[in-house]
C-alpha cells in the first residue's frame, strides 16, 4: 500500500499545473467535459492534458473521494505494466470514478464506474500498442465476466452496492 501511495504521490507531483489555476474551483460541468475528452482518446495529447487536470482535481478537491489501493488499481503495483499504460489506466479509473460521483452528486468511491472506464481505455491501449496485455486488467475483466466484480467493488468501496 505504501508503495502504491508513493507512486500516486509522484504521479500527482509530476503533473503539470493546469495553467497555474486552482482546478478545485472548476465547475463539475468543466470536469465532465474534460472526462469526455479523455474517454474519447486517453492516449492523444488532448486526452493526456485532460487526464492531468482530472487527476489534479481528484487529488485536491473535496467534491470527490477516490479509493487508492491495490485492490482498486492492481496495475499500479504490477511492475510488468509499462509506465505509459499505468498512467492511462490510472487516469481512466480516476476519470470514471469522478464522472460517476459528479453526475450522482455523491462523494463516495465508485470503483465499478472506474473499472468500466479502465476497460474502455484498455481497449484503446491494446489497439494503439499492438495487443498489449496487462494481466491485472485481464483478471478484472475475467471477474466481470464471471459476475465477481460487484463483490470486489463492495470490498473496495466499503459499502453495500446492492442498494445502488
Amino acid at each position: 500500500m505504501k508503495h502504491l501511495l508513493a507512486i500516486l504521490s509522484l504521479l500527482f507531483v509530476c503533473l503539470p499545473a493546469a495553467s497555474g489555476q486552482d482546478v478545485t474551483k472548476y465547475s463539475p460541468e468543466t470536469i465532465l467535459q474534460l472526462i469526455k475528452i479523455h474517454e474519447r482518446d486517453p492516449i492523444s495529447e488532448r486526452g493526456v492534458a485532460a487526464r492531468a487536470v482530472i487527476l489534479e482535481f481528484a487529488d485536491k478537491s473535496d467534491t470527490v473521494l477516490i479509493n487508492i489501493s491495490e485492490r482498486a488499481m492492481p496495475w499500479e503495483a504490477d511492475q510488468r505494466t509499462p509506465e505509459a499504460a499505468r498512467r492511462v489506466l490510472t487516469g481512466a479509473y480516476v476519470a470514471g470514478n469522478v464522472r460517476s460521483q459528479l453526475e450522482r452528486k455523491v462523494n463516495a468511491n465508485d470503483s465499478l464506474a472506474g473499472w468500466a472506464s479502465v476497460f474502455r481505455a484498455y481497449e484503446a491501449l491494446r489497439k494503439h500498442s499492438r495487443g498489449i496485455r496487462i494481466a491485472s486488467v485481464e483478471a478484472l475483466l475475467e471477474e466481470e465476466k464471471n459476475g465477481q466484480l460487484k463483490a470486489r467493488a463492495m470490498e473496495v468501496d466499503g459499502q453495500d452496492r446492492e442498494s445502488a
